[in-house]
């Protein structure tokens, strides 16, 4: 459990940091800077220092390899909506992991006390349905046990100074 919250909230990191590195861009014009998709193959000298230097609504950013003015993008809304939702889905982890139960063998004993009957009858149904598949998803006392006809919650045994019997059939085939 504790490997896939590791794994989904480094992916939500992975997710995030694209849309939150896009945004930083120095105080000026409104927008935001694009991302640089060029190969640079080799230094250029820069056309502007700021926003200010560059005409109508154009930014100074980084393009090209060099500081140049460019039209700038304007994703506040999707980017904080991304944010908005990446916030929530760790939130949402961290809660659900908090209340899932401890994992098989962690914080628990791995059946219930008792022993479970033995079965002298079988019903002749190919791969019988189960109605349980361990002790913890069972009622009360009740042990998940081979059944007659498949895993069924059935109340444990005991021998009658209270320790748990050897062998006890379960009678009748109402199944």
């Amino acid at each position: 459990m504790k490997t896939l919250v590791t794994f989904a909230l480094v992916g939500l990191l992975a997710l995030w940091l694209p849309f939150t590195a896009c945004q930083k861009t120095p105080k000026g014009k409104p927008g935001i800077c694009p991302i640089d998709r060029c190969r640079c193959t080799g230094p250029q000298p820069d056309e502007c220092r700021d926003d200010y230097i560059c005409l109508g609504r154009k930014k100074c950013c980084y393009s090209c390899c060099a500081m140049r003015c460019v039209d700038p993008e304007f994703r506040n809304v999707e980017s904080n909506i991304m944010k908005t939702l990446g916030a929530f889905l760790l939130l949402s982890i961290l809660v659900l992991s908090s209340q899932m139960p401890p994992a098989s063998g962690a914080g628990r004993p791995k059946e219930k006390p008792g022993q479970c009957p033995v079965v002298t009858v079988r019903c002749r149904m190919m791969n019988p349905p189960n109605h349980c598949n361990n002790d913890f998803d069972c009622t009360g006392s009740m042990k998940c046990c081979q059944g007659i006809c498949g895993k069924d919650c059935i109340d444990p045994v005991f021998d009658a100074a209270g320790r748990m019997a050897k062998q006890v059939a379960v009678e009748g085939a109402d199944r």
